[in-house]
């Protein structure tokens, strides 16, 4: 940066003074946008409610988004209920954590003085109001942030390697608690692809290291997600949400199998057919254009039964669920559909 000439323990100073403007100062003066009111109301609940493994919002279950930054949150609401900029600072703290990351990546991987850079990242409108609002991006970047420069640092072979990798597998992991997999696409794969072509160093040594670091990543990013998928129902019961019956329409596979099996598409125009329900005047040429129907690769019968199996294993444990609470309601599928919504709403005590 031109003009400025700052050195030593000033740089720090001036660092930390423009992240202490930009994230802290008067972070309360903004008014609260939509997400970031979810976001708060999400926490409060969690808090007061007790819904710490499974987040809510208005008493709705919220699991679109991992917990961490919503725990976080939920810590400042302990320390102080309803105090807005506490919540925010929550988000300014993963700010800085970003800064001193970015900074050790500039000096120490890129070698490079890392003052012009750091006070251009410090300065980004996006980071600004990330930093002083109760966003999750800031956290999931800021954690990434760490998992690169440790996984760098690993693959340098210029410091302790283990400690690194099992450094970068873990900020890595909490970048998924944060968001998902956003800034793995944000941050993570740009790094990936990029680094190679400008640091070749010899990979004797360290697989074992990038594989714990990968194995330590997918367990802290994935536990939560698991957990989620696999109690679906408990998790409703235990966020309050009750259902006084659950109604599944059974339909036998082979019955299935026969209706998704037998489309037929145009490859030329688009129309479509079934081979029984709405068959072609001519078997597998077009009623409209004259051209040769296809079967879809999703209508593939090794396609509709792989689809059923997925089906089955995700739908079975929810079923036993219910069944256990005596609120599993079975109904006929395969009927004239007038007589089908006679059975569901007679299930449903309507």
């Amino acid at each position: 940066m031109k003009g400025i000439k700052v050195s030593g323990p000033w740089e720090v100073v001036l660092v930390a003074a423009v992240c202490i403007c930009a994230f802290f100062i008067n972070n309360q003066v903004i008014t609260p946008d939509i997400m970031e009111s979810r976001n708060i109301i999400a926490a409060r609940e969690m808090v007061y409610d007790g819904h710490w493994i499974t987040p809510t919002m208005n008493g709705d279950l919220r699991l679109e988004k991992p917990p961490l930054p919503t725990w976080l949150t939920a810590v400042a609401e302990i320390a102080s209920p309803d105090n807005v900029a506490l919540q925010r600072a929550m988000a300014g703290l993963a700010a800085l954590l970003l800064v001193f990351y970015f900074w050790r990546f500039a000096r120490k991987v890129l070698d490079i003085d890392p003052l012009a850079p750091t006070l251009l990242l410090v300065t980004c409108y996006n980071v600004i109001l990330m930093g002083r609002t109760a966003s999750w991006d800031i956290y999931c970047h800021a954690f990434m942030m760490g998992g690169i420069y440790h996984l760098a640092r690993g693959l340098s072979g210029k410091s302790h390697q283990w400690g690194d990798f099992i450094a970068s597998g873990v900020f890595i992991g909490l970048s998924i608690m944060s968001k998902g997999p956003v800034s793995l696409y944000a941050l993570f794969l740009p790094f990936v692809l990029s680094y190679p072509f400008f640091y070749r160093h010899p990979m004797r040594g360290k697989t074992w290291p990038l594989v714990t670091m990968i194995l330590l990543a997918l367990a802290i990013g994935t536990w939560w997600f698991i957990y989620i998928h696999l109690t679906q129902a408990e998790a409703l019961e235990a966020a309050g949400i009750h259902f006084d019956r659950v109604v599944s329409i059974e339909i036998e596979d082979a019955v299935i199998e026969a209706r998704m099996t037998g489309r037929r598409v145009c490859g030329s125009c688009g129309a479509s057919f079934h081979l029984t329900a709405h068959p072609p005047k001519v078997e597998g040429v077009c009623d409209v254009c004259g051209k040769e129907l296809i079967v879809r690769k999703d209508d593939a019968p090794e396609t509709v039964k792989n689809r059923l199996k997925v089906f089955h294993a995700e739908t079975e444990p929810l079923k036993d669920f219910y069944k256990k609470l005596g609120n599993l309601k079975l109904v006929e599928g395969n009927q004239p559909i007038e007589n089908a919504t006679r059975d569901i709403l007679a299930a449903l005590g309507e």
